[in-house]
C-alpha cells in the first residue's frame, strides 16, 4: 500500500522520535478491554490472533497471558522501527516462537481474530484499508479512538496536538466510527466505550473537574456524556 507525506511519519523516524516508547504503555489497558470484549462474545479459545498496526508488539504480549499456551500470534506494521522494537521485545517473552511480526501494511495470514486497535484514524485512505483487512480474520476487533466531542471542538488545540504528535487524520464520533464499519462491509456484533479518561494521570485542576463531570454523566448517559465531553475510545467487535 503506498503511504503519503502524512503516513512516512511511521517509516521514517518521525513517529518513533515524537514517541520513544510507541504507546507501550497503553498496551495493557487496551488489550484488557479488546479481552474483555472477546470473552463476552465467547471468542477465547482461538487459535490464531494477529494485529494490524501492532507498533511494539505489547498489545499482543499482554493479551498473550490470557490465551491458551498453543495460540499463535501475528503483527504487522508499517513501520521498520516498530517491527524492530516488536522483535526485540519478542526475544524478551518465554513463548516467543508462538509470534512472528512482519513488515507488511495488510496481513497475510487469515486469523480467527484480528486486532485492529487505533489504526485507521491514521490512514489517508481508511476506506480502502478496512476493504482490504476485512477478509484477514474471521472476527476484528477495533479500538478507535473518539477524537470528536464538544469539548474538542471548542478546544481544537487538543486535536491539532494529537495530528501532530501521533499522526490523527481521520476524526469519529461513535456513530460516525460504525458508520463507517459499515459502508466497508462489517457486521457489527457489539459495540463498548473503552474508558481511557480513567487511566491516565490528572495533571490539571481543569482536568479533574472535567473527569468529576465525566464519571457523573457516564452514569446517567454515556453516549452523551462521550459526545460532550469525550474521555473515551470505541471497542467494537466485528465479522
Amino acid at each position: 500500500m503506498k503511504t503519503n507525506k502524512r503516513e512516512d511519519m511511521y517509516t521514517n523516524g518521525e513517529y518513533l522520535a515524537n514517541n520513544p516508547k510507541w504507546d507501550s504503555s497503553d498496551a495493557a489497558w487496551k488489550s484488557d478491554q479488546i479481552f474483555k470484549i472477546l470473552k463476552k462474545n465467547n471468542l477465547i479459545d482461538k487459535n490464531i490472533i494477529s494485529e494490524v498496526g501492532c507498533g511494539s508488539g505489547e498489545i499482543l504480549f499482554n493479551i498473550s497471558k490470557k490465551f491458551p499456551k498453543d495460540t499463535e500470534y501475528f503483527g504487522y506494521d508499517i513501520s521498520p522501527q516498530a517491527i524492530e522494537i516488536a522483535n526485540e521485545n519478542k526475544e524478551k517473552h518465554k513463548n516467543k516462537n508462538n509470534f512472528k511480526f512482519e513488515l507488511l501494511s495488510i496481513p497475510d495470514v487469515k486469523a480467527d481474530i484480528l486486532i485492529c486497535a487505533d489504526v485507521f484514524e491514521h490512514v489517508s485512505d481508511e476506506f480502502n484499508f478496512l476493504v482490504n483487512i476485512k477478509e484477514t480474520g474471521e472476527y476484528k476487533v477495533f479500538n478507535i479512538p473518539l477524537d470528536l466531542s464538544v469539548q474538542s471542538i471548542i478546544r481544537e488545540s487538543t486535536i491539532m496536538a494529537q495530528r501532530k504528535r501521533v499522526g490523527h487524520i481521520n476524526y469519529y464520533t461513535k456513530g460516525l466510527a460504525l458508520e463507517t464499519l459499515k459502508d466497508t462491509g462489517y457486521e457489527i456484533v457489539d459495540v463498548t466505550y473503552g474508558i481511557w479518561y480513567k487511566h491516565y494521570p490528572v495533571e490539571s485542576i481543569m482536568t479533574r473537574l472535567v473527569n468529576i463531570l465525566r464519571n457523573i454523566l457516564m452514569l446517567i448517559n454515556s453516549d452523551l456524556c462521550v459526545k460532550w465531553l469525550g474521555g473515551s475510545s470505541l471497542i467494537v467487535l466485528t465479522k
